[in-house]
């Protein structure tokens, strides 16, 4: 397991995302899924597991480092064997060309709050890719 002891500087920042996250989590609902339907419910699934998991990585000030919110994570994709690196970014921010992909993305989606190690299957439009996490940057 690595460990990992946060900067003063980093800690706030981590800190003040979390606080954003929980501030803005429900018009982000809102804003993203409008219609009361399976997709809205696990969105607000993921945010709480989410909100839940940021909030113990702080409380702790030293854990496994987890995909997050604007974390850049480098994968492998494990079929073809040709790395990628990709940031989640929120939606408004998204672009795919330089890289920066939604956390709503199917790809965003299977990477949020996964660890380096973890193998995550992604069902896209051309079918189904797995990808082996290679490294998490936050």
């Amino acid at each position: 397991m690595l460990n990992l002891a946060f900067s003063d500087g980093y800690y706030d920042k981590l800190r003040q995302h979390l606080d954003a996250i929980k501030s803005k989590k429900d018009d982000m609902i809102d804003r993203y899924f409008p219609e009361l339907n399976a997709e809205r419910y696990d969105f607000m699934q993921l945010m709480d597991d989410y909100i839940k998991r940021l909030g113990e990585l702080l409380q702790q000030n030293c854990d496994t480092p987890f995909v997050i919110i604007g974390s850049t994570v480098k994968v492998r994709d494990i079929d073809d064997d040709y790395t990628i690196t990709f940031t989640l970014v929120c939606p408004h921010e998204s672009n795919p060309v330089k890289g920066c992909i939604s956390y709503l993305s199917p790809i965003g989606k299977s990477l949020l709050l996964k660890k380096a190690g973890e193998i995550v299957s992604v069902v896209t439009p051309n079918g189904e890719v797995r990808y082996e996490i290679l490294e998490i940057k936050i």
